[in-house]
């Protein structure tokens, strides 16, 4: 990215702060869960990323929102491109 992109870019995240993200914690913190494994492959012979599922304690759906209305709003400014419908939230475990 160039400075004019990087600009771009911290002022969305600045405004997304105001205008998503802090209304979202104002229920609390996103107190996060680590649990599961999943692959990311049709084939399971042939996996190339192993990956933890992540979720919140309280079992809501507020950090998957948080996520795809980051993902919604950098899309439509132009500021990245849609590459899937839903933000997939994970912590790989392998890569290889």
């Amino acid at each position: 990215m160039n400075q004019k992109e990087i600009d771009e870019a911290i002022a969305a995240l600045k405004e997304c702060k105001g205008s998503i993200i802090s209304p979202l914690l104002e229920d609390g913190p996103l107190l996060g869960r680590v649990k599961g494994l999943e692959y990311m492959n049709d084939d399971p012979h042939a996996v190339d990323v192993l990956y933890a599922k992540i979720g919140l304690e309280d079992g809501s759906d507020r950090l998957q929102c948080l996520a795809d209305e980051l993902n919604d709003r950098l899309t439509s400014s132009g500021i990245m491109q849609k590459s899937y419908d839903r933000v997939k939230l994970h912590a790989t475990v392998m890569n290889t």
